[in-house]
């Protein structure tokens, strides 16, 4: 995908954030949430994310991002936020008294962390389309307001079609999460082929038998789940993998995703282990980056001052 860059060298670059502030809506320790971020990084510079050409940064390194926000904030209406389905599911879930403002609030962080690099693409999943919308509306709003293009208006870049969520193995119907109560419901990059194997063993199926070419997600949400993770790591479509499967047990479904997750993930969980043992490194990955993310949206907030009216 294409990065946001304000200008010049930087029209073309890409930018991976660790949005450690957004976490901070589900309290964790310190402890956890420095581990987090050095994990994150790690993992990102693992799967083959080159630092020398794009910029890692940790988003509390740039105070821009709480600034942008708070001025989008004062731009958004209430209504606006109310409509946020993430919000609502996670209060209802969560209880309403444990529901804080920073969760109500996170579509305007969020939307800051894109429009403050003039972002011309980011990649969503299809549960954050929502959430890029938003970003789109109030920065039209905030061009309206003062007559100026002050934002760009970012474009979504989907993941390869028909898959655009990866679903829980405990439940296809609900999307794979770290904050499930339940390990085995989810793959790590760091987990070992014996845990790889365990969860998939482990995974929901049903007992409606043979893998069939003719049943739905909506049937068979965690066969379809498994059909799709397959597809991902051995670059088909659903329909070639359901192909190959038709008229085989689950059994035989599970042991080739066993067999591809292994494959591909073990491998990037040993250079995470690598790097996580040299921290000095991950950390100045984070502060080169952080300088190159300074730069650039110095430039959009210098201009924000000047429209709103805050410089003098």
């Amino acid at each position: 995908p294409e990065g946001a860059g304000a200008t010049g060298t930087d029209a073309k670059r890409v930018l991976y954030m660790v949005a450690d502030l957004h976490s901070l809506t589900s309290s964790p320790t310190p402890e956890t949430l420095r581990e987090s971020v050095e994990t994150l990084t790690a993992t990102m510079l693992a799967c083959g994310v080159d630092a020398s050409k794009s910029a890692i940064f940790q988003q509390s390194a740039v105070p821009g991002h709480s600034e942008l926000a708070w001025i989008l904030q004062s731009n958004t209406p209430m209504g606006w936020l109310n409509r946020m389905t993430q919000f609502k599911e996670k209060s209802r879930k969560d209880g309403q008294n444990n529901a804080n403002l920073g969760l109500f609030a996170y579509p305007t962080l969020m939307a800051a962390d894109i429009l403050l690099y003039q972002a011309s693409h980011v990649p969503v999943g299809d549960d954050q389309t929502q959430h890029l919308e938003f970003s789109r509306s109030i920065a039209r709003r905030m061009n309206d307001k003062y007559n100026v293009d002050l934002f760009a208006q970012p474009q979504a870049i989907f993941p390869r079609a028909g898959i655009e969520r990866v679903m829980s193995l405990s439940d296809g119907r609900k999307k794979m999460s770290k904050s499930d109560p339940s390990a085995n419901s989810r793959i790590l990059m760091t987990d070992s082929a014996d845990e790889i194997a365990t969860k998939v063993r482990k995974a929901k199926s049903d007992t409606l038998g043979p893998v069939s070419l003719y049943y739905t997600a909506e049937a068979r949400p965690e066969v379809w789940n498994m059909v799709s993770l397959i597809a991902v790591f051995t670059n088909e479509s659903r329909e070639e993998v359901l192909a190959r499967f038709d008229g085989k047990m689950i059994s035989e479904l599970k042991s080739e995703l066993t067999q591809v997750l292994t494959e591909s993930i073990c491998p990037i969980g040993v250079e995470i282990n690598r790097l996580r043992g040299d921290p000095a490194h991950i950390r100045s990955v984070l502060a080169q980056g952080a300088q190159v993310a300074n730069s650039i949206s110095s430039e959009t907030l210098d201009r924000v001052h000047e429209t709103v009216g805050l410089r003098l």
